[in-house]
């Protein structure tokens, strides 16, 4: 089958749909929805996010240097869809969107209570990539909910958990760039290093 050349060269697929909660020096919290982003380390665990320097939620994390990356089940996907083009300015988008704010382990910045994994971050570098920010910022705590949990790997050449997310009980959100929908996922197909059985 032949190639085609596609007018982007940054398609990377999927990418993860995330709500990611802020608040600046007037207290003020508030939730961005970004897909633009990505694990940067396992250890340290580091993060990263792009955001819009004309965004308002860039402001706020530009004041307080933190944030949380909430990732959403498909069961929040109308908030998620609400938080990507109402600006926080304009309205207080957990009343919009009846989404709950509860108090983080470590950081300053509410947690989003119907999100089922919480990542709380503080940022360490900024890198500017116009019209972008890209934050790069320290996971301080992981939060997720008890029942999307299940045993880790025990592979000795993987970097491996004590737990790690079931996804299909996650049912997390991802997007395809330029391709305008919300997509989810269907099943694990098979384990890491299962080629060298």
């Amino acid at each position: 089958m032949a190639k085609k050349a596609l007018e982007t060269s940054a398609l990377l697929y999927p990418v993860m749909t995330t709500l990611v909660s802020c608040q600046g020096v007037e207290g003020k919290p508030n939730i961005i929805t970004v897909s633009w982003g990505g694990i940067l380390s396992t250890y340290p665990p580091m993060v990263g996010i792009s955001i819009r320097t004309i965004r308002f939620s860039h402001r706020l994390i530009m004041e307080s240097k933190e944030f949380v990356i909430n990732i959403p089940s498909e069961d929040s996907l109308w908030a998620v869809d609400i938080c990507g083009w109402v600006s926080g300015a304009d309205e207080d988008k957990f009343e919009k969107t009846g989404l709950t704010p509860i108090p983080s382990r470590v950081v300053k910045v509410p947690t989003i209570k119907e999100c089922p994994v919480n990542l709380e971050c503080r940022v360490t570098d900024v890198i500017r990539i116009e019209p972008y920010d890209f934050f790069v910022a320290e996971v301080v705590a992981t939060l997720a909910d008890e029942e999307v949990l299940l045993p880790g790997a025990e592979q000795a050449e993987l970097i491996t958990f004590k737990e790690v997310l079931d996804v299909a009980k996650c049912k997390p959100v991802t997007g395809i760039i330029g391709g305008g929908k919300y997509w989810n996922f269907k099943e694990g197909i098979k384990p890491f290093l299962f080629s060298k059985e």
